[in-house]
């Protein structure tokens, strides 16, 4: 979750997650369908929109279709140089399907990451990333304000996630109206730990 945003995990091994929302804008786009075609291993037809670049610096593109997301071959050093100063690239598309452990069925839209900025061929599931989708699936899915939508990452492990964008008008009068992302889905527990402020001292600079 980004700064801002809590986090909570249920007993029946389902997390839940709440966030501000940085949606993705046309500002630090320099580049073309072709260029992300090529970058992707698709072709040019298979890229629909150039969504644009969140807060952090990914890149958000929508391709034509799942088939086309399936068919993503990415060209790692083309990625590192389109999606510079952030940390990678993230291709989505309308529909898709799932049959495992988190279910079985349609899905609203599916997306996959590729991050070889910090390390990350594909990540197999980045909470992050539908943080960013979410708000342009909502507007392109005619969803309702709090309205979940069910999403798909194609990795190779794959994950589901639950997704909706909260709206909330302002507590105060003349307070900016609030945009947060809720994110839901399974998840298993790696590391328990607990973090103590008492015994340490400041360091001086």
């Amino acid at each position: 979750a980004a700064a801002g945003g809590g986090f909570g995990a249920k007993t029946d091994k389902e997390a839940s997650a709440e966030t501000f929302v940085t949606p993705p804008a046309e500002a630090g786009v320099f580049f073309h369908r072709g260029d992300v075609a090529a970058a992707l291993g698709v072709r040019a037809r298979d890229v629909e929109a150039i969504v644009g670049r969140n807060a952090v610096g990914d890149v958000f593109v929508c391709l034509t279709d799942h088939a086309a997301l399936r068919r993503c071959v990415p060209d790692a050093p083309l990625v590192r140089f389109l999606t510079k100063g952030g940390r990678g690239l993230v291709a989505c598309a309308a529909g898709g399907a799932v049959a495992g452990d988190d279910g079985r069925g349609p899905v609203d839209f599916s997306c996959r990451f590729f991050g070889p900025n910090v390390g990350i061929d594909e990540d197999p599931v980045t909470g992050s990333a539908f943080c960013g989708l979410a708000p342009y699936w909502q507007a392109r899915l005619g969803r309702k304000n709090g309205e979940e939508m069910l999403a798909h990452q194609a990795s190779a492990r794959g994950g589901v996630v639950r997704v909706a964008v909260v709206k909330r008008r302002g507590e105060n009068p003349g307070a900016a109206d609030e945009t947060k992302v809720h994110v839901r889905g399974r998840a298993v527990s790696v590391l328990k730990g607990e973090i103590l402020s008492d015994g340490f001292e400041a360091e001086e600079a």
